[in-house]
């Protein structure tokens, strides 16, 4: 399924640049102020990419607050929602700052600002936990599931992370 959506998002986005590809713009200044800022004006082939990751990032914000009250076993639940949250929430603060800024190190430093934080985020709220997990030798709750001939029960154990 994985390899299925990754092809429909380069047909998506192929098709889009085909049709309206992005150009390369130069922004002169009023008065002349002896320079000239080149920028990449995105066509529609670019919007509809941006559209297709708005709703693969939608559709994620609507798994996470769907598991949002998974069991304690599944813990990580709520790291990744928060990851999941916190692209949306950048994505929508750095489109609008992009479309409306004048200058281009404007335009560049809201997206780069915007990925870094939304890096950082999820570096440390996915795997940080992990990491210290495995550092600290820290024992961690596991849940082996048994199934039997009629009814599935649950049998848990505290293992050391470090096995």
């Amino acid at each position: 399924m994985d390899v299925l959506t990754n092809i429909l998002k380069i047909v998506i986005s192929f098709i889009g640049a085909l049709i309206s590809p992005s150009t390369p713009e130069k922004q002169y200044f009023s008065p002349p102020t002896g320079y000239i800022e080149t920028f990449c004006k995105f066509g529609y082939g670019f919007l509809v990419s941006t559209f297709y990751n708005l709703m693969m990032i939608l559709t994620c914000c609507y798994y996470a607050f769907k598991a949002r009250r998974v069991p304690s076993n599944y813990n990580e639940s709520k790291f990744i929602a928060l990851s999941v949250y916190s692209t949306l929430v950048f994505g929508m603060a750095a489109v609008p700052v992009y479309i409306t800024a004048v200058y281009t190190l404007q335009k560049v430093a809201t997206f780069c600002l915007a990925l870094l934080l939304n890096a950082f985020l999820t570096l440390f709220c996915v795997y940080l936990p992990k990491l210290y997990a495995i550092r600290f030798d820290v024992e961690v709750e596991l849940c082996e599931w048994k199934a039997s001939t009629s009814v599935s029960a649950a049998v848990s154990t505290t293992v050391p992370i470090s096995q």
